[in-house]
This record gives C-alpha cells, sequence and structure tokens, in this order.
C-alpha cells in the first residue's frame, strides 16, 4: 500500500468514526477534522522525525509549521482533531500535549 492509499484509509476510518460516534459535530466540524488530519499526515510521512518521534513531538512540529499562517483558533481546532483522532480513531490517547503557540 503507497502513502497516499495509507492515508486515504485513515482519514476514511476518521469520517466513519465521527459518523457514528454518540456525540454529534457539524458537517463543518467534521470537515475541518479531516482537512487537519490528512495534512498532519502528509507531514508526518515525509518528515525524517517521523521514525523517532512519538505523535505529541511531530504534532508540536508541525503546528511550530504553521505557526505564521495560523490563529489561535485554528491551532486549537488541530489540536482537538488530533486528540478525536488519537482516541477514538487510534484508539491510544495522546499523552501531555503541553501548551502550543
Amino acid at each position: 500500500m503507497n502513502t497516499k492509499q495509507h492515508i486515504e484509509k485513515r482519514l476514511e476510518r476518521l469520517r466513519v468514526v465521527m459518523a457514528t460516534s454518540k456525540s454529534a459535530r457539524s458537517p463543518k466540524t467534521e470537515e475541518s477534522y479531516t482537512g487537519h488530519m490528512k495534512q498532519f499526515m502528509w507531514f508526518c510521512a515525509y518528515h525524517p522525525a517521523v521514525k523517532t518521534a512519538c505523535p505529541e513531538e511531530l504534532a508540536r512540529l508541525y503546528v511550530e509549521s504553521k505557526a505564521r499562517q495560523w490563529s489561535q483558533s485554528s491551532v486549537d481546532v488541530f489540536r482537538n482533531a488530533l486528540v478525536f483522532y488519537y482516541r477514538w480513531v487510534v484508539e491510544k490517547p495522546l499523552g501531555d500535549l503541553g501548551q502550543w503557540a
């Protein structure tokens, strides 16, 4: 399976989990979470630290790479998407994310 197929498979799983979860999310939130996670997955696929860094460190590197482009609300949405993805899709909650941006 190539990188694109692997990412699409994970995103499809995210969409299914969001669609079937008990807590309702607006379609706009679901679209935002999916978009953020897609960009994060592509970032991870090609970042040299992916072999040695934990998900929390990769997320911090990603946010730092976007810091000039993103508002604080965008950082918060990404953080929420990341927490949701790891808790409900990967089923392995993240460790301490600390303060961001």
